[in-house]
């Protein structure tokens, strides 16, 4: 079996999750392997519940119409005595999962039987009380979406407060494939690219340079590239890739497994920026000391600029558009694309006063606690939904 590019989607056991399926892996098999493997076939409604690696996180398929699934899931269709949802949120609840661990084995990684995953017992009240108790989840479920959402707005719109505050427009974007560059700027780049020169990139540089109050700079100016290695590290300390939300720069929880080995150690105030897939615009400014993936630049301010330069405004404006209108058409590779080292020192940021970056960081800091209050309330809203699931069915003659 091989991946195409169209065909009949390819759910693996991270496309499982408690909030739902997880769709952004867009993998796909041919018409005649997803026949070949037919009794691996889901539809909407079935339960799909991940019984190797990461086991017993469950959902309802959604959002497709038809998929095949790989051996680290099992698909469960329930009898028309049973609701779908209910069944997904009974086994993403403690009892739930209790009994999926419990018949987890296996030294380097878990899994659970197929042949045992009948073997758990679920309380099946009436259709009628199944789905009042499915509403008021959804209801909580919906109520901490939103408050997500709004959390992820208030950062993600500092890009544009960010812009404006410094005076900086963002160029239009352009399919051109033709462009004109001087040969006075090819010879003093020492490189012919076409992406090195791509207009969208150019501009970017252009309209911080011309103001010249930004007093913009090469980063490797002002930074430090830092690379100490480590191996012996507890994994409380590491932060991966998956760790770092995208956009935000905020700390996430992530079951994704990274290979173990040598990281790179960091202290607080370090900007950890993703070398890989920067699109995603991953970039992490140290709270704590700890370590990382190797997959970051471990980016540190100069002694000598540390009086000159804010980290927090240095994380934000790498997280901004106008760094990644450079760094979008620098990417090489296909499967993995990366940033090669020379284009990551040389990304040209604009440095304005202190006095402007202190009342940057004075909002984007209130963001951020506020951010942060929204998450805590959610989780505390959602925990305390799934409680009262738990203790009404507990109540109920089943």
């Amino acid at each position: 079996m091989k991946y195409v590019e169209h065909g009949i989607r390819y759910l693996r056991g991270q496309s499982v999750t408690e909030g739902g399926l997880d769709l952004k892996d867009e993998l796909y098999i041919s018409t005649e392997d997803h026949d070949r493997m037919i009794r691996a076939e889901v539809i909407p409604r079935d339960v799909l519940l991940t019984i190797a690696g990461s086991i017993g996180n469950c959902c309802v398929v959604r959002g497709i119409e038809i998929a095949n699934i790989n051996q680290a899931i099992v698909k469960i269709r329930p009898s028309v005595h049973v609701d779908s949802d209910y069944l997904s949120i009974f086994l993403n609840s403690k009892y739930g999962k209790f009994q999926t661990s419990r018949l987890a084995n296996g030294a380097v990684q878990l899994n659970v039987n197929f042949s045992e995953v009948g073997d758990i017992k679920v309380l099946v009240p009436s259709l009628e009380i199944q789905r009042s108790l499915v509403a008021e989840i959804e209801n909580a479920r919906q109520s901490r979406k939103q408050k997500l959402a709004q959390a992820d707005a208030l950062l993600s719109s500092l890009d544009e407060y960010l812009l404006d505050q410094l005076g900086l427009n963002m160029p239009q974007k352009s399919d051109k494939k033709i462009f004109a560059m001087s040969l006075r700027k090819v010879r003093s780049a020492q490189r012919i690219d076409v992406d090195y020169f791509h207009p969208e990139r150019i501009i970017a540089i252009r309209e911080q340079e011309d103001r010249k109050e930004l007093h913009s700079k090469c980063l490797t100016e002002f930074v430090d590239f830092v690379r100490d290695t480590i191996s012996d590290y507890t994994s409380e300390s590491y932060i991966g890739m998956a760790n770092v939300q995208r956009n935000t720069g905020e700390l996430v929880e992530s079951n994704d497994k990274e290979s173990e080995g040598k990281s790179f150690a960091f202290i607080e105030d370090d900007i950890l920026f993703a070398r890989l897939r920067p699109y995603l615009n991953k970039v992490y400014r140290a709270e704590r000391t700890g370590v990382c993936s190797t997959e970051f630049h471990v980016i540190r301010i100069k002694e000598e600029y540390k009086n000159e330069i804010l980290p927090d405004y240095l994380a934000t404006i790498l997280r901004s558009s106008l760094i990644l209108a450079q760094t979008k058409h620098m990417m090489t590779g296909n499967t993995h694309p990366r940033l090669a080292n020379e284009d990551v020192i040389n990304l040209v940021v604009p440095i304005p006063e202190l006095e402007i970056q202190e009342r940057l960081v004075i909002e984007i800091k209130h963001r951020r606690t506020e951010v942060r209050r929204l998450r805590q309330d959610a989780e505390t809203e959602w925990e305390s939904a799934k409680t009262q699931f738990e203790r009404k069915l507990l109540g109920e003659e089943v």
